[in-house]
């Protein structure tokens, strides 16, 4: 099925991020697009459209679907499905450098304080008081 989409905007330039969704009774479909709305632009006569043709599910084409937590390994093509993968899907390595500098920037602080709180407070000593001590005498 042929879809057409036509675009057109004020005279601001914008950025606009979005997905367009597209569900049938077997079939479930999305695509992430960015629009970019340039003030003035005028297209070249030298620039094709672009046109994707889908008719084979993943499947179809031998490939799989990967999962949001996994990477595609191999190549990956527009199915009727889905964006298909026909490399393995694997999952995504996460990274533990964001959780040892929060835990190394937490440790800090609280050293920090611990030294702080000791040399400001060290065994306060009571203000000295002069009529006390000359009464004595």
């Amino acid at each position: 099925m042929k879809i057409e989409l036509s675009f057109s905007s004020s005279t601001d330039e914008k950025l606009i991020e979005g997905r367009i969704t597209a569900k049938d009774e077997n079939y479930y479909a999305h695509l992430d697009i960015t629009l970019d709305f340039i003030k003035d632009y005028i297209p070249l006569d030298d620039e094709e459209e672009i046109i994707v043709e889908v008719s084979e599910t993943c499947e179809e084409k031998a490939g799989k679907i990967c999962q949001e937590q996994e990477e595609c390994s191999g190549e990956t093509v527009y199915a009727k499905d889905d964006i298909c993968c026909l490399g393995t899907c694997s999952e995504q390595e996460q990274s533990s450098t964001g959780k040892i500098i929060g835990w190394a920037m937490v440790a800090v602080i609280f050293v920090f304080l611990v030294w702080f709180f000791k040399k400001k407070y060290r065994g306060a000593k009571k203000p000295i008081n002069l009529l006390k001590i000359g009464r004595k005498k």
